[in-house]
């Protein structure tokens, strides 16, 4: 039976490394970067409330970046102006928006809701 020492195992990992760059140093073919695809950056602005432009190329429609909007008004029956000051409302838009994943994002608004059942 054959049996390789450690050195000739060294060597034979340092060949096959040389060889995989020397793969990577001839190769022309550019490597991808999704990261700066026009598709994943818009769903990048779109996940953290950013300012994007959605539609095809021609029709495209430009969508403003998530901001606080005017709170309830004094007839509110849940009355949202006296539980939440204008300090806690941007907190609570900002933490969202910027969790970035939509599910993270559903799971924050799940955990913020409180299930209550009807009586029959």
């Amino acid at each position: 039976s054959e049996s390789c020492t450690e050195s000739e195992l060294d060597f034979m990992r340092l060949t096959d490394d040389k060889r995989e760059e020397q793969q990577q140093m001839r190769s022309k073919k550019p490597i991808p970067q999704p990261a700066g695809w026009k598709s994943n950056v818009k769903k990048w602005k779109r996940n953290h409330g950013k300012a994007y432009c959605s539609g095809k190329k021609g029709s495209e429609k430009i969508t403003g970046a998530r901001i606080l909007k005017k709170p309830c008004g004094e007839k509110c029956r849940l009355r949202c102006t006296s539980k939440f000051d204008e300090a806690t409302r941007q907190y609570i838009l900002d933490h969202f928006w910027n969790l970035g994943d939509i599910e993270k994002q559903r799971w924050f608004v799940a955990s913020c809701i409180k299930k209550i059942y009807r009586k029959q």
